[in-house]
């Protein structure tokens, strides 16, 4: 299936998050791409926008829409080492490693091009200069099928955390400027606030901090690691899963999976969908599976595949929404 062949790091817009609203963005648009330097937009911020809000929704719509992911770097098997310097104090590292993010975030304006660090830079110094305070937080990211079943281990990617009215929140502006192909080796842009001021448990899905304080919410790297693979479609259907509720499944070759999922918000009205198929790794297309609609769950049964293990996406209405490891045992 072609779609396990690509790196999403962009899944599109979470209901859940905060919205930047138009006149903001009619706004940024107006001031236009061609701004000399980080100092120059926030001056431009500040002149335009009031509150600390407006200013954070300024500053995360103008990097998404006009900086790109570096794909030279990212699929560079010898990577540049950003820094490379000695120090003798804690004190003398902080410094230096501010010289070193300052000369990556104006590389990377000038150049409107960057990494996930070089994104959560440039947000941290538009926001400082904003006056808005926000840090960059280090941390891993699920975003292939493989990931499910491991560990947050070493940092393999940054985003932010930003303070708005006296409330820290969670921000990945590279995740909103587009995804990664790893099969073409190509950046697609794609604007949207997935990752733009969402709740916590739900930005929990994707990411997990190196300081664990910067989760906001109370998970654990254990539970991080048995999460399956979320896709966009999970939250646009607003739905939860309730069956399974870990990422990697264990089962008896003859059986049938089940897997059954609920209203998110448990008030709604609105009827759950039906519109299922499902795929293993192997399979060239989806296949169609009816759906047992029953007052507040949708139940599906998925027949089992007799390899030994395998990769098993949910979709809804032709979308990916959830991506499971699935291990079979022989009787």
């Amino acid at each position: 299936m072609k779609y396990f062949l690509c790196v999403v790091l962009c899944v599109s817009a979470f209901t859940l998050n905060g919205q930047i609203n138009d006149r903001i963005k009619l706004t940024v648009d107006s001031i236009g791409s061609n701004v000399a330097s980080i100092g120059t937009l926030a001056a431009t911020f500040n002149h335009k926008f009031k509150s600390d809000s407006d200013k954070v929704g300024a500053a995360y719509y103008w990097i998404a829409k006009n900086i790109v992911y570096d794909t030279q770097t990212y699929f560079s098997k010898k990577r540049k080492p950003t820094y490379n310097f000695k120090y003798k104090t804690q004190e003398e590292k902080r410094r230096k490693m501010h010289k070193v993010d300052m000369r990556i975030a104006d590389e990377a304006f000038k150049e409107r091009k960057a990494v996930a660090r070089g994104f959560s830079i440039m947000f941290k110094r538009l926001c400082n200069n904003c006056g808005v305070e926000c840090e960059i937080v280090a941390g891993s990211v699920k975003i292939k099928p493989k990931d499910i079943g491991r560990k947050a281990g070493r940092t393999n990617y940054f985003w932010n955390t930003v303070k708005i009215n006296n409330k820290w929140f969670l921000v990945d502006v590279a995740m909103g400027a587009g995804s990664l192909n790893e099969k073409s080796k190509t950046f697609i842009p794609n604007y949207n606030e997935t990752f733009y001021l969402t709740p916590p448990d739900y930005f929990f899905l994707n990411h997990y901090p190196k300081k664990e304080e910067w989760l906001y919410c109370d998970r654990n790297n254990e539970e991080f690691s048995a999460l399956p693979l979320f896709y966009q479609s999970y939250v646009d259907a607003d739905i939860d899963l309730y069956l399974p509720t870990e990422g990697t499944i264990t089962s008896v070759s003859e059986d049938t999976l089940s897997i059954a999922f609920v209203h998110r918000n448990k008030n709604s009205t609105n009827a759950l969908p039906n519109d299922f198929s499902y795929a293993f790794e192997a399979d060239r297309k989806a296949k169609v599976i009816p759906a047992d609609v029953k007052e507040d769950k949708v139940k599906l049964q998925i027949p089992m595949t007799k390899r030994r293990y395998d990769y098993l996406t949910i979709f809804l209405n032709s979308e990916a929404l959830v991506t499971f490891k699935v291990k079979t045992n022989t009787l």
